[in-house]
């Protein structure tokens, strides 16, 4: 990363000019329909979908259908509703960490990668904003440590660790991110012990195949 990340111009209020919003006049209760996913998650689908026929630019509106479908257990649905705001609204980073979480688990890193150009540093991939919702924040770190810790950059994985508890040590991003690092980890210690194991007897087998082979070139040359 080229610069700190305590460097990053953090607010927790609502951001002036959000494209992808439902329109402040429209009188939406995000907070309602959030809870309602919850809820009544079928209720709030409905709801969702009639909102995208009045406002399909806001793409926001997608992450909250996802959302209530993975709620009811819908799972394709929830990723092809992720898939179609990424596809329509490729620049949104709500549609970005989504489509990137549902890669990352299914081992797709170089997916991963292309989807935010190679960027992993959040004014990297902005560089014209000058200010950042703390949630957004929240969010591109949660899914790049989580990338650095499946590629094995474990330094670079626990340093996004690091600056998400110093922003809300407790959220499920920060605890999602630590079992990530965690299963990394395992799964490190799970390599090198088995290639201290191995590496032994492949020289042993190495070592044995070399000394049958000068024995019959002995034998040929008599």
């Amino acid at each position: 990363m080229q610069h700190p990340l305590h460097h990053i111009n953090i607010t927790c209020e609502p951001l002036p000019n959000n494209p992808y919003a439902v329109p402040f006049d429209a009188g939406v209760d995000m907070e309602a329909l959030g809870a309602l996913i919850r809820v009544y998650p079928s209720k709030a689908v409905a709801q969702i979908q009639a909102l995208l026929q009045q406002y399909p630019q806001a793409a926001v509106l997608y992450n909250y259908l996802s959302a209530a479908y993975k709620e009811q257990g819908r799972y394709e649905e929830a990723f092809k509703a992720i898939q179609k705001s990424y596809l329509h609204y490729p620049e949104y980073l709500f549609a970005k960490t989504e489509y990137a979480s549902y890669c990352l688990e299914q081992g797709d890193l170089k997916t991963v990668a292309q989807i935010f150009d190679n960027q992993f540093e959040i004014n990297a991939l902005y560089p014209e904003r000058e200010e950042f919702h703390i949630v957004e924040v929240m969010n591109f770190y949660g899914i790049i440590g989580a990338y650095y810790a499946a590629i094995g950059e474990l330094g670079m994985a626990e340093y996004c660790l690091s600056y998400l508890k110093d922003l809300a040590p407790y959220h499920n991003i920060v605890l999602n991110l630590e079992e990530a690092i965690c299963k990394r980890q395992q799964m490190s210690k799970k390599y090198l012990q088995y290639w201290k194991t191995q590496v032994p007897l492949l020289l042993l087998g190495a070592l044995t195949t070399l000394g049958v082979c000068l024995i019959v070139i002995s034998n040929l040359l008599r």
